[in-house]
């Protein structure tokens, strides 16, 4: 493969022609689905070429064949197949279904669904979680899962503070494109200062 969408074919001029060579053609359908056929014709003096717009990480069977004549045209037969896989793309879809809820007044445990391997393009390496307080837009938090678990635990949080949570997937190429965000507050907590200023006053009878 040259990359994610283009593969690069060479051949050899067949011997004996049997006539004289006007041509070849190229026949290719993805994931050996017989249903799906592609073809592209080169000419007689063509022995290599670039095959582009295909789809990422997707195996393709290629097949040659030979055509010589002049008003009449006579095919060869096919070549033996010959299977390329492209190269990993970017991720095309972002996880979905993001649920956030508090576990305690410092934790959130996320969940989320994986989307579909074929959008994924690519083997799947795992997910990148980003989170901040709501409040504060500009500072964020960026954690990695590993491709097995489909949720996590974010620790160490404000008590009693909301949580912009949003997640997206990893492959060998690239990140995909972020979820939709999910919002959750952590559980109140133990106040962080005693009352300070604290006085008496006499309110009886003098």
């Amino acid at each position: 493969p040259l990359n994610s969408t283009s593969v690069f074919l060479a051949w050899l001029v067949p011997d004996p022609l049997n006539g004289i060579l006007l041509g070849y053609e190229l026949r290719f359908n993805p994931n050996d689905n017989s249903s799906d056929l592609h073809y592209r014709n080169f000419g007689f003096n063509e022995t290599n070429a670039s095959i582009s717009d295909l789809m990422p990480f997707t195996f393709y069977t290629f097949q040659l064949r030979a055509f010589t004549g002049s008003r009449v045209y006579f095919y060869s037969n096919f070549s033996s197949p010959v299977v390329v896989r492209t190269d990993e793309g970017v991720p095309l879809s972002a996880p979905y279904d993001l649920s956030v809820r508090a576990i305690n007044s410092m934790s959130l445990n996320i969940t989320f669904l994986v989307p579909s391997s074929d959008t994924i393009q690519g083997i799947l390496q795992g997910f990148a979680v980003q989170y901040w307080l709501s409040s504060k837009t500009n500072i964020s938090r960026l954690i990695s899962i590993s491709a097995e678990h489909n949720y996590a635990l974010l620790t160490n949080l404000r008590p009693w503070s909301f949580y912009t949570v949003r997640v997206r997937v990893r492959n060998s190429v690239s990140d995909g494109p972020f979820s939709k965000t999910a919002i959750a507050r952590t559980s109140e907590g133990v106040p962080s200062l005693a009352p300070v200023n604290v006085s008496s006053y006499f309110t009886g009878p003098r």
